[in-house]
C-alpha cells in the first residue's frame, strides 16, 4: 500500500512539473516535498528494523537466550545490553559479522 502511495505521488509530481511553465519557487517546494517524505519513509523503515529486533530480543527473553552472543554463546556485557538492548552479539563477534549490519540504525536519525 505505501508503495502504490508513493507512485501516486510521483506521478503527481510528473504531472505537475509536466506543465513546462512552473515557476522555479514551486519546482523547489515539490523537491523539497519529495525530499521530506524520503526522509519520513527512510525513519520509517529504520523504527520499523528496529521493533523487529526488539521483537526478536524479547523472543530470546522468553526462550532464556537473551543476553547470550548468537554467534559464539558467551554471555553479551551488561553495559552493552543496557546500551543496545536488542543487541545479539557480543562487542568480539559483532566486529567479525559485517554483512549483518543494517546500513542505518534507528540511532542515527
Amino acid at each position: 500500500r505505501l508503495a502504490a502511495l508513493e507512485r501516486a505521488a510521483l506521478r503527481h509530481d510528473r504531472e505537475r512539473l509536466a506543465g513546462g511553465n512552473t515557476p522555479v519557487s514551486d519546482v523547489m517546494e515539490e523537491v523539497q516535498e519529495s525530499v521530506a517524505r524520503q526522509n519520513e519513509q527512510a525513519a520509517r523503515e529504520v523504527l520499523a528494523a528496529r521493533l523487529r529486533a526488539l521483537a526478536h530480543a524479547e523472543a530470546r527473553v522468553r526462550q532464556g537466550r537473551y543476553g547470550l552472543c548468537e554467534v559464539c554463546g558467551e554471555p553479551i556485557p551488561r553495559a552493552r545490553l543496557r546500551a543496545v538492548p536488542e543487541a545479539v552479539w557480543c562487542v568480539t563477534c559483532a566486529e567479525f559479522v559485517p554483512w549483518r549490519r543494517p546500513r542505518a540504525t534507528w540511532r542515527s536519525l
